[in-house]
């Protein structure tokens, strides 16, 4: 790690009426910045774990005048999910890392690598970076913000189906267009961001060409998770802050190809993200999902769906409700070959579930945050798969398509939307979530709100909730 100082950014001296000292702010900022859901115990002068963030911007620069290196580490520390020591609390670290990009930019494009590696050597994961990027496009409390405008829009979206698609679609082709002039601005306006972006995009392009020649060679356990955070072509993250724009620039550069040398700007672009999805992106996620623990032989989840796409030569699709998992038929939604059989598959699950009639009415809290993936997207697959499951066997008026998110201060009754299995499946994976633990009493609460809101029966009431989480 490298700290870079600067000498205009020292800050005044600040008091702490609240907080006793150690005698040394980078010892105030270790203990009095605490673990989410951890109350201090026997000692009144220490804050709760729920308010000890407004402290992080008092002691920063303390800690930071005291010795910048070892403040930097500590900021990596509140990620960091690898061991007992590490605080794995991705609030407080976004927080931190926005404070260290606006006093010290430098450091924090300087050290992307080395915070959001791979394996043993991160403390944070690719999706770290991409998060980064967006609150400080959107504003620190981002996430908060999108949750008190979906809550205050919940009821407007419910009456208004009185408004045409070509309305919504235009609606939507204009939103697009502000998100991509205000990223253009900020990226061309700002040289601070602009140089944390070329960072991150220069660090997602170089794995993602590095993980491609070890997938030729079949190198499946040298393959890093890049390929699953780097943001989706289309997806909104993507709108937000353009990274998947730049990484495939790098990638597929004009010079590369004389074919793009020629066409205009928006054929090119259009080429070459189309090409990154097809060639470098589905491809890796595909291997990281289909390739067993040997790394040598196609996993046998694949080889049934192509038997039954084949109709085991025999020109019959026989499809067995049974044969897979949720999880195992979530990784080949996306997939060119067997994407519509993935799809079958899974209508032919819940079918056979509905008819055994023992889930019915239950409701899942899913766990989407990549802490709980600590890197491997398996954990992420087995989550979302066993929270759609459910909520597409519970019943009308109020459970049915429904999960809740895993959010320790709020957690969330939510609608999945989504016309197709791969759509649903995005959809819960953007699920706001963070924290190590759940508060049941606020999930149950919720429950009873919206019974009550719905006017339900006691035989209608959730009969079981399902909290999947690898914490």
């Amino acid at each position: 790690m490298v700290a870079h100082f600067n000498n205009n950014n020292i800050s005044p001296t600040l008091h702490f009426p609240i907080l006793s000292s150690y005698g040394n702010p980078c010892l105030d900022l270790f203990f009095h910045v605490l673990v989410p859901n951890v109350e201090a115990e026997d000692d009144s002068d220490k804050p709760p774990a729920s308010s000890s963030y407004k402290y992080l911007k008092q002691l920063l620069p303390l800690a930071w005048s005291h010795n910048p290196l070892t403040t930097l580490k500590l900021i990596c520390n509140l990620r960091d999910c690898s061991n007992d020591l590490g605080k794995s609390d991705e609030e407080a670290f976004y927080a931190a890392a926005f404070w260290l990009h606006q006093n010290h930019p430098k450091t924090l494009a300087c050290n992307v690598a080395s915070i959001a590696g791979e394996f043993s050597q991160s403390v944070a994961l690719m999706h770290d970076l991409v998060e980064i990027l967006y609150r400080l496009l959107q504003g620190q409390d981002v996430r908060r913000r999108r949750k008190k405008e979906k809550a205050a829009a919940g009821g407007y979206h419910n009456n208004n189906n009185s408004i045409s698609s070509s309305r919504r679609r235009r609606e939507k082709v204009i939103d697009i267009a502000m998100a991509k002039k205000k990223v253009v601005e900020r990226y061309e306006g700002d040289p601070n961001y602009q140089f944390l972006h070329e960072r991150v995009s220069d660090l997602f392009a170089e794995k993602l060409k590095s993980d491609t020649e070890k997938l030729k060679k079949q190198d499946m356990h040298e393959i890093s998770s890049t390929s699953y955070f780097c943001p989706s072509i289309d997806s909104s993250m993507e709108r937000a802050t353009l990274l998947c724009e730049s990484v495939v620039r790098k990638i597929f550069p004009r010079e590369s190809s004389q074919e793009y040398r020629v066409v205009s700007e928006a054929r090119y672009s259009y080429r070459v993200r189309d090409r990154l999805r097809k060639e470098v992106l589905v491809p890796l996620i595909n291997a990281l999902d289909y390739f067993d623990d040997s790394g040598t032989k196609p996993c046998a989840v694949k080889k049934y769906l192509e038997d039954v796409k084949g109709g085991n030569g025999g020109g019959k699709c026989n499809i067995a409700a049974g044969a897979l998992l949720p999880n195992d038929i979530l990784g080949y939604a996306d997939d060119v070959d067997v994407g519509q059989v993935a799809e079958l598959q899974w209508k032919a699950m819940v079918m056979w579930f509905k008819k055994q009639g023992k889930l019915n009415n239950c409701l899942a809290v899913c766990d989407v945050s990549s802490s709980s993936m600590a890197g491997i997207q398996n954990y992420m697959d087995v989550s979302v798969g066993l929270g759609l499951l459910l909520s597409q066997l519970s019943e009308e008026p109020c459970w049915k398509g429904k999960v809740i998110s895993f959010s320790p201060p709020n957690p969330e009754l939510h609608l999945v939307g989504g016309d197709d299995l791969k759509s649903k499946c995005e959809f819960v994976r953007r699920m706001d979530c963070g924290g190590s633990k759940i508060d049941l009493h606020k999930v149950f609460d919720l429950i009873l709100e919206a019974a009550v809101k719905g006017n339900l029966k006691a035989e209608q009431m959730v009969k079981k909730v399902f909290v999947f989480t690898n914490t």
